[in-house]
């Protein structure tokens, strides 16, 4: 399977008044294991599946959509992940690294997340899946 043919089967996107939107295929992720936040190449969360909200320590979506996702990130990470984000983007690959998070608990919990990029029709990134595990 291609990659825009596992991408089209997680993602719905769609394109409202000149701006991509992006939603979780809630029946296709329902197989994964992992965790999946969807958003867009600024780092601002659309959307995250049931598994994350989880992971995370999260009752509902809406505690999650609208943040970047550096907002989770303990403060040590930060860096880091915007240098590893840039990278992803401007290599244009998948990248897994390790990062600590701030659970909504107040707890820290390290995480491997897999970051692959979204693309459109015309092959132009427009947001990113992570695929999230909780390490124990």
């Amino acid at each position: 399977m291609s990659e825009l043919s596992k991408q089209e089967s997680l993602v719905h996107l769609t394109n409202k008044n000149g701006r991509v939107e992006f939603e979780i295929n809630q029946d296709a992720i329902k197989t994964l294991s992992e965790g999946v936040v969807i958003g867009d190449l600024y780092g601002y969360i659309s959307d995250a599946s049931d598994i994350t909200l989880k992971i995370l320590g999260v009752k509902d979506k809406s505690e999650l959509v609208g943040k970047h996702v550096l907002e989770l990130l303990v403060k040590e990470e930060k860096t880091r992940a915007v240098k590893n984000s840039l990278a992803s983007i401007t290599n244009n690959q998948e990248m897994t690294q390790k990062y600590r998070v701030s659970l909504k608990s107040g707890e820290e919990a390290e995480l491997e997340v897999t970051t692959t990029l979204m693309k459109d029709e015309q092959g132009q990134n427009v947001g990113f899946i992570d695929f999230i595990r909780k390490i124990e």
